[in-house]
Parts: structure tokens; sequence; C-alpha cells
């Protein structure tokens, strides 16, 4: 060891007596008790880092478990409306195809009604015709039965004047007789 060394490794007085080791001591437990506070600050922070990530994955995870069910409601609904729908156009096409059938059948009744109409009124011109020919048959029988009975009068008539006549001159022969005898 040379001078020097051994001069910076001269010990100052009460150094060693138990006054320094303490100060050591308090050093070290204040700097480990700083350490420790540090070490306790970073385990608080990391706990609090932790309970803040294991609140954010529940927080997540709820969200999720909303977002499926909401998806799942959705899909339900989507289903309810398709299968509505499909209802509706089952619906409409069936009542579109009965409108069809009934104006289909209201067409043909239709044509029916106006034929029975047009054979009706045909009916009744053609009985109404023989009616009309019965009547001008029952007319003109009249009056030929009416010109019967006039000529018949008429005979009748004619007869009886000459008849008339004849007894007229029957008479005027007697009366002449008579008067000759």
């Amino acid at each position: 060891m040379t001078k020097e060394e051994t001069d910076t490794k001269r010990r100052r007085p009460g150094a060693g007596k138990g006054k320094g080791k303490e100060t050591k001591k308090r050093k070290r437990t204040e700097e480990e008790e700083d350490e420790e506070d540090e070490e306790d600050e970073e385990d608080e922070r990391e706990d609090e880092q932790y309970e803040a990530k294991k609140a954010e994955r529940e927080w997540r995870e709820w969200v999720t478990r909303q977002l499926m069910k909401m998806d799942k409601e959705a899909e339900k609904e989507r289903k309810k409306t398709k299968i509505t729908r499909q209802w509706m156009r089952e619906t409409k096409a069936r009542a579109t195809e009965e409108m069809r059938t009934l104006k289909a059948e209201m067409i043909t009744m239709r044509e029916e009604m106006s034929k029975m109409k047009t054979e009706t009124r045909k009916k009744a011109e053609e009985a109404k015709e023989a009616e009309e020919t019965k009547e001008a048959e029952e007319t003109e029988e009249d009056e030929d039965e009416e010109e019967e009975k006039k000529e018949t009068e008429k005979m009748v008539d004619l007869e009886a004047e000459e008849a008339g006549s004849d007894e007229e001159t029957e008479e005027e022969e007697e009366d002449v007789e008579m008067a000759e005898a």
C-alpha cells in the first residue's frame, strides 16, 4: 500500500464507534422503506392497472353479451318479419287468385244473365207476337163473324123482302083473282 492509499483509508475520528453504522442503517432503512414504498406504489399501480384491465375486460364482455343478445333479438325479428312478409305475400297471392276466379265467375254469370235476358226477351216477343197474331186472328174471326152476321142479316132481310114481296105478289094475285072472279 502506498501512502496515498493509506491516507484515504484513514478514518475520521469517532468513525466506527457505532455512530456511522446507525446512520448507515438508518439510511439503509429509509432507502429500504423508500424502495418498499416505491415497490408498494408500483404494486398498487400494477394492482390498479390489473383492476382497470379486469374491469375493462368485464365491461367489454358485458358489452359483447349485450350486442350478442341484440343480434339474436334482431335475427328473431328479421325471421319474424321474413315469415310475416312471406305470409303476406302468400296471402296476397291467394287473395288475388281468389279475386281473379271471382271476377271470372262474375263475368260468366253476367254472360249467362245476358243470355237469359235475351232469351226471355225473345220468348216475350214471340209470346207477344203470338198473342198479337191470335188477337188479330180473333179480331179477323170476329170481323168475319160480324160480316157473316151482317151478310146473313142482309140475306135474311133480302129473303124476307123477297118473301114479303112474294107474299105481296101472292096477295095481289089472290086479290086480282078474287077481283076477277
